[in-house]
């Protein structure tokens, strides 16, 4: 099992999360860039939400691979804070704020570092839940999941009973 191998899963199984933010990876030969998207219009509440989403993977990553787990360069949307302190001691690298997208970059060698207590056969199991659990989502859920994501999407607004169908 590799870092390849975790961030696979994650990817295809974070739906299980419900998060208020979506991420997308992207991973060339010599690039690994995450790209988080609000998906609830978080406002000001976006970069506490950035925030965590680098935390966690940085977090995650280290103890999963019992190595340092560096971000690259992190590309924001949203304006820099009045002290940049914490950013600076948390992330340790460049941030540019104002930009068009939240862009996370990784160093795309660390795909390859092991997973420090690897076991194919839990591995194996977890993902096998996971499809459990996203099936039983999309089977019963569907509807709920649709329904929600528009009028959270879309606060103060309810779409018409001729709308509603449709959803």
């Amino acid at each position: 099992s590799s870092m390849a191998q975790a961030r696979e899963i994650w990817s295809k199984y974070s739906a299980l999360n419900e998060g208020i933010i979506s991420t997308t990876n992207t991973v060339s030969e010599d690039t690994w860039v995450s790209e988080i998207e609000d998906t609830f219009i978080l406002g000001e509440l976006l970069p506490f939400a950035v925030e965590e989403f680098a935390s966690q993977t940085i977090a995650l990553a280290t103890c999963l691979t019992n190595r340092p787990f560096p971000i690259l360069e992190m590309q924001l949307t949203y304006d820099p804070p009045e002290d940049m302190t914490v950013y600076d001691s948390r992330f340790d690298c460049p941030i540019s704020f104002n930009q068009p997208r939240n862009l996370i970059f990784f160093d795309v060698d660390h795909l390859n570092d092991p997973i420090s207590l690897a076991n194919e056969e839990v591995f194996q199991l977890c993902e096998r839940q996971c499809q459990l659990f996203a099936s039983r989502m999309s089977d019963g859920n569907m509807l709920l999941h649709q329904i929600q994501a528009t009028l959270v999407k879309n606060p103060g607004k309810f779409p018409s009973l001729d709308r509603k169908s449709v959803v």
